[in-house]
């Protein structure tokens, strides 16, 4: 070795660890250099470079404070997490490529990894570990990126359950309506994220400082400081509360117009509060979820009745007065305006016997649920995925809401059959519930959830069926070939093919299949467009095109694992291979 050239033993121990910590070296590097020598040892095990290496592979904890010092050990903790998550995640990918909706049942090995005695830090650490994951691979590893979402989504979903036991163990008088629909929100977009709680606070607190702002132009001096308000402070001059009530009225519906969104009722943006803020529409439920909360931060008490077409919120404006002319009814649909109990029953031809009671957070909560699900089930055409898996979704809060509600087990058990996909944990819960006699069972339904149970059996033992292009000389394209519709006008990628129109007589007449110069007795392949549609398209429709990018699609990485730019193809995943070896072996090479 030359004298004059400094070896690595050499340096001084801080350039040791600025080297160590390069992005080009893995951390089993690290572990082999450490056993060179002593001085490398405790070089490799300082904490300050396992900082470093930490931060520079997990670059969400830049911005967190973490008390523990030894980290060595968190990053080999949080290393070993996620590839047991990811190995999980595999082993789901592998068994659940023919399910259309994946069940709680398939998600068992996830349930083993977070049941920890802390098990909401153990679902926030898995979610933490999936989102690196899926900010670090954008470009390849579709399907893992695929079946991490979903993973992501369930542990969201896991979290939200967790943190709603906690929300139906309160006093009702203690369950806030804001917390409970911001919750229901995240649910129904299974997103879990703490800072657009805040995010939803801090512009509710905004609106409510408008209102303020506006009382103090018009010398109307609030009785208390609103950084200081707690709920025994509720405004008893009702005079002075109704003052409030117009002013909110004027900055919500006149100055940011919020308005109820008629015309799109089911639209998801309707229920997620913070999506209501942003767009300034909602439905009646919701819009009244922003009233009631803003009223509450500037002191004065409201509560959710029903009525027959919508909900209002109900004022106490006159403690003397006889019930019926006690209160006054706050219609959000009116801009607010203040009806009296008669005003608002000349509104309905046959008011009903229960119209505007008071309705608890939770069966508020669960009525808002129903009514969403009563509107997607009206406007859901049932070949539309997207919606099917919103009802899904929905009928699935309404079972944590109230999961001894076996007409609820039912229609989700019922919805989950239409599209082949059966939960065995809600199956079986669902009879042991019924023999315990928690619910009236009927032999009917006893049955029918018998047969569920045979079906899940009897998928579990399919044989996937395996296609081969030398048997179809006729089939055209192969798997991952990029295409264009000619006649829709759009680029999709094949991602499965028949050697002849597989639907059925009304599939094939509503699509005018006969109409084509080939009808039915051609090649029709399964496309994923990027329009984001799934469809079933003729061969004479399409044509080969090439593209420099994948096309995206959401369920891409249910079926491609990357794509080639050299050959301009989308390169099948191993599931996807074991149906179609022969069009796969073709786009490998």
């Amino acid at each position: 070795m030359d004298a004059d050239r400094p070896d690595l033993m050499s340096l001084a121990n801080e350039l040791l660890e600025v080297i160590l910590s390069c992005d080009c070296l893995q951390h089993e590097d690290i572990l082999s250099v450490r056993l060179v020598s002593s001085r490398l040892y405790a070089v490799c095990t300082s904490h300050k470079l396992w900082k470093q290496k930490a931060l520079n592979r997990w670059s969400h904890w830049h911005n967190v404070a973490i008390d523990n010092d030894n980290w060595y050990e968190i990053y080999k903790k949080r290393h070993c997490l996620e590839q047991i998550l990811l190995k999980e995640i595999d082993t789901i990918a592998e068994n659940c490529h023919e399910e259309q909706i994946i069940t709680s049942d398939y998600y068992g090995g996830i349930d083993q990894i977070i049941a920890k005695p802390n098990s909401v830090t153990s679902i926030s650490s898995a979610m933490e570990c999936l989102e690196e994951f899926l900010d670090n691979n954008k470009w390849d590893k579709l399907t893992m990126r695929y079946y991490a979402r979903l993973v992501t989504k369930y542990l969201c979903h896991c979290r939200l359950e967790f943190d709603f036991g906690q929300f139906l163990a309160l006093p009702n008088e203690e369950q806030s309506p804001e917390l409970g629909f911001s919750l229901m929100a995240y649910w129904m977009t299974s997103s879990y994220k703490v800072d657009t709680i805040k995010d939803v606070s801090q512009h509710l607190d905004q609106i409510a400082e408008k209102v303020a702002d506006l009382l103090k132009s018009k010398m109307v001096q609030l009785c208390f400081t609103y950084a200081s308000f707690t709920r025994d402070d509720w405004i008893t001059d009702h005079t002075e509360s109704e003052r409030i009530l117009l002013a909110i009225n004027q900055v919500l519906f006149t100055q940011l117009n919020f308005q109820g969104n008629r015309d799109n009722y089911y639209d998801e943006n309707n229920v997620v509060i913070d999506k209501v803020l942003e767009n300034r529409y909602g439905t009646t439920l919701t819009i009244c979820v922003l009233y009631l909360a803003i009223a509450t931060r500037l002191g004065v008490k409201l509560e959710f009745v029903s009525f027959i077409s919508h909900f209002m919120l109900r004022w106490l404006s006159n403690s003397s007065a006889n019930e019926e002319e006690r209160y006054k009814y706050i219609d959000v649909l009116d801009g607010g305006k203040l009806k009296t109990r008669q005003e608002c029953l000349e509104m309905v031809s046959f008011p009903p016997f229960h119209t505007l009671e008071i309705i608890p957070t939770k069966e508020l909560l669960c009525i808002a649920i129903s009514n969403l699900v009563n509107e997607l089930q009206r406007s859901m055409p049932y070949h539309d995925n997207l919606l099917h898996l919103q009802l899904i979704r929905g009928l699935n809060l309404r079972l944590v809401l109230d999961s001894d509600d076996s007409s609820i087990r039912f229609m989700y058990l019922h919805l989950l059959a239409q599209v082949k996909a059966y939960d065995l944990k809600i199956i079986e819960d669902t009879l042991e519930k019924g023999n315990s006699q928690v619910f009236q069972m009927t032999p009917r339904f006893e049955k029918y959830l018998t047969t569920l149970l045979q079906k899940k059996c009897e998928k579990a033992t399919q044989n996937q069926t395996v296609k081969l292009r030398s048997d179809y000389p006729q089939v055209v394209f192969r798997i991952g070939d990029t295409l264009y519709h000619k006649k829709y006008n759009f680029q999709c990628v094949v991602y499965g093919w028949d050697p002849v129109c597989s639907k059925g007589e009304m599939w094939i007449y509503q699509n005018g299949i006969n109409q084509l110069n080939e009808g039915q007795n051609q090649p029709f392949y399964n496309v994923l467009g990027a329009d984001g549609s799934e469809r079933y398209a003729a061969q004479e429709n399409l044509e080969s095109i090439r593209l420099t990018e994948y096309i995206r699609h959401p369920e891409l990485g249910r079926y491609f694992n990357c794509f080639d730019v050299i050959t301009c193809t989308h390169i099948p995943n191993k599931q996807l291979s074991k149906r179609y070896p022969e069009d796969c072996l073709d786009a490998k090479q």
